[in-house]
């Protein structure tokens, strides 16, 4: 008897991804997946823009003095889309109005501290 083991790299990295989901709701850790589309509208604006234009965008984002590479710029842009989407806090009780943001752009992290007291844990 004869079994093939070989798997097609779409396939493993199926098996890989359906293997973190599972673990992930296992332990009860929050999941979220965007598509590429979704992640490309977030940066750049249009969701068929092209990865060089994403790439762009992520350096630009976060101030980085060169590109990154291919894969880390894919990471980064589903980081900065996931940042961009999350609510930043829950309704407050009783009302479903947002909390209201900080006027004043903070120059430091005491600044920051100092303005947001409301988002240390």
């Amino acid at each position: 008897m004869e079994v093939d083991l070989s798997v097609h790299v779409k396939e493993r990295e199926e098996v890989a991804l359906d293997g973190c989901l599972s673990t992930a709701m296992h332990r009860e850790v929050p999941v979220a997946q965007y598509a590429p589309a979704e992640v490309k509208k977030a940066l750049v604006g249009n969701g068929r823009a092209s990865k060089e234009q994403v790439s762009f965008m992520v350096r630009a984002r976060l101030s980085l003095t060169e590109a990154p590479q291919e894969d880390a710029a894919d990471a980064l842009a589903v980081a900065l889309c996931h940042a961009a989407r999350r609510p930043t806090a829950p309704p407050p009780a009783g009302g479903s109005s947002p909390r209201p943001r900080a006027t004043g752009a903070a120059k430091s992290w005491a600044d920051f501290i100092a303005q947001n007291p409301d988002r240390l844990r």
